[in-house]
């Protein structure tokens, strides 16, 4: 690709990230106070001690150019007064049970994302850059409205963002920073009043509008090497924490190095890990518009759709036959329990029902008055009760 064309197609490359998983609290983290030398705990005002969390989708270009940034509020309706003093103009504004992204969320912000940079208009393809979330990688509806509206969906390998994604490099720490000051000083200006969802729109928006700048976005791009391209952006130091796992060849044979036990013992070796009881599956980069890995993710979900439909568990069955199973199971438990509970009832007055609790190795005991004294015969020897007071002694 030559120079001008590769400058006419860089204003199409966009770079999608969600607030990392701490997101942005209502109440803020404090952050370094200057005091006294010698002193060992000073006091801050925040909020409150965990206050709800609200998601920012965040989303930049390769020159600059912002999307209008989209917040998930942590309620199931939205009220309209949030997003009054919201800006940059266009911000999206939803609300989700939890507060995190979902697939229907993800289709929301997507056709957000078309109306923005309408990438129908240009002749070249558009190509947006995110991680590898479910709600991102398995959604059929955002495949399907990417591939009609020229857009390339490219997702990253797993555990590779905080290096490969421009907003995690250059962004987004910068933002949260912002963000905590902008909240110290509402504290201080306004005393005694807890940061609601109410103010948080017009807190992020002097935060957001400070750090969104274009040479926030370039820096991103260009330390990750997407523009100006660069494959050795990463040096041999950024893979030394995979060196763990490396295992020589022999490259004679094809097989693995054989090492001595001798050798072993001069070395100073790790003890084992214990391996984990599950591992979460890898996710590898792929381009989600293309038509392979949309066949697959086809294939994937009508075996699902088998499983469940084979499945003749209760959780299938239609609601009648899951409340006559119900009420089924119900009738036979209720029925044991009564049969049990017959069983074990003791025939007789809660004074003998004490007593044959006594083994014969105990010759007497003290136990309270249930009634009159009488002559009882248990267990192959006779106990005499002899009343005493308000106590009864027990004789074998």
């Amino acid at each position: 690709m030559t120079k001008s064309g590769q400058e006419r197609k860089i204003h199409r490359i966009f770079n999608y990230k969600g607030n990392p998983k701490q997101g942005f609290t209502v109440c803020h983290t404090p952050g370094k106070i200057i005091a006294e030398k010698g002193k060992r705990s000073i006091g801050a005002i925040t909020s409150c001690e965990k206050g709800k969390t609200i998601t920012v989708l965040c989303c930049v270009s390769a020159t600059g150019v912002y999307v209008p940034p989209m917040m998930i509020f942590p309620r199931v309706r939205m009220k309209p007064a949030f997003m009054d003093k919201a800006v940059p103009t266009g911000a999206l504004g939803v609300s989700a049970k939890t507060g995190w992204i979902n697939e229907q969320l993800f289709t929301q912000w997507f056709d957000h994302f078309v109306d923005a940079t309408k990438p129908t208009a240009c002749q070249s393809k558009t190509l947006l850059i995110l991680d590898g979330h479910t709600s991102h990688v398995k959604n059929f509806e955002v495949i399907r409205k990417a591939r009609e509206s020229n857009v390339i969906i490219l997702s990253l390998p797993s555990h590779c963002t905080h290096r490969m994604q421009p907003l995690d490099v250059s962004f987004f720490k910068s933002l949260n920073a912002r963000y905590n000051a902008v909240v110290q000083t509402w504290h201080r200006q306004h005393p005694g009043r807890p940061v609601t969802e109410a103010e948080f729109g017009e807190l992020f928006n002097n935060a957001y509008s400070t750090v969104a700048s274009i040479d926030k976005a370039q820096s991103g791009f260009r330390k990750t090497g997407i523009y100006p391209y660069n494959r050795d952006v990463f040096s041999d130091e950024d893979f030394l924490a995979a060196m763990a796992t490396d295992q020589p060849i022999d490259g004679e044979s094809g097989q693995l190095a054989t090492v001595s036990f001798s050798q072993l013992a001069n070395e100073s070796v790790q003890p084992m890990p214990r391996p984990a009881k599950k591992r979460r599956r890898v996710q590898h980069a792929a381009i989600i518009t293309s038509s392979p890995y949309k066949k697959l993710i086809e294939e994937q979900s009508k075996n699902e759709g088998k499983k469940k439909k084979n499945d003749t568990g209760i959780k299938n069955r239609p609601t009648s036959a899951k409340r006559a199973i119900s009420t089924e199971r119900g009738k036979r438990n209720r029925k044991v329990r009564k049969q049990q509970k017959k069983k074990n009832r003791f025939q007789g007055p809660a004074w003998l029902k004490l007593l044959t609790g006594m083994t014969e190795t105990r010759s007497a005991c003290t136990v309270a008055s249930f009634g009159q004294c009488q002559h009882v015969a248990m267990t192959g020897f006779s106990v005499k009760l002899v009343a005493s007071g308000r106590m009864l002694h027990v004789q074998a």
